[in-house]
């Protein structure tokens, strides 16, 4: 009796770990479309069988094939791992990964039908914002400061008594 799974070991977050650093086992709450995505995920034999020969696992990013891991046997109750691919950067909008294991049917397993797993993930526009003083054509300096109104000419001298009238961009 073997059966082959998804796992979500101890420590991680999910079956599929989708973050933007490598190293940790934990989901990004949030992923820019201008960020490389690392990837983990697990497959367990839940079975009372050792698995003998080797099996394929291949993921799947909106249906396309994006890589096939090789696991050369697994025993019962241990769990195969890989941590870290990296994908992407990918474009705004909802993505769908799959991880689907045993794919090539190499293994008589006592359930086929818990092979795969689909995760869904939005990945957010990236913001491309830059605000910074700017110093419009015609004008002396980012800032004015005038006596007169209608002008973008700073005053070359400015008296207690006189208002003062303040331009920016």
């Amino acid at each position: 009796n073997v059966n082959l799974t998804p796992y979500k070991p101890s420590g991680w977050d999910n079956k599929i770990i989708l973050s933007t650093v490598t190293g940790t086992h934990t989901s990004a709450s949030t992923i820019y479309d201008n960020q490389k995505i690392y990837l983990d995920w697990a497959a367990i034999n839940n079975g009372t069988s050792d698995i003998s020969q080797t099996f394929y696992t291949k993921l799947y990013v909106d249906g396309v094939l994006q890589n096939t891991y090789n696991t050369p046997g697994l025993k019962a109750n241990y769990w195969a791992y890989y941590n870290d691919q990296t994908i992407g950067p990918l474009s705004a909008g909802t993505h769908t990964f799959k991880l689907v294991v045993d794919a090539n049917n190499n293994v008589a397993e006592t359930n086929e039908n818990d092979n795969e797993l689909s995760f869904t993930k939005t990945i957010t526009a990236t913001v491309n914002v830059n605000l910074t003083p700017y110093k419009p054509s015609g004008w002396d300096n980012k800032i004015i400061l005038s006596t007169v109104t209608g002008t973008h000419t700073s005053a070359s001298t400015i008296y207690d008594n006189q208002k003062i009238y303040l331009d920016w961009a």
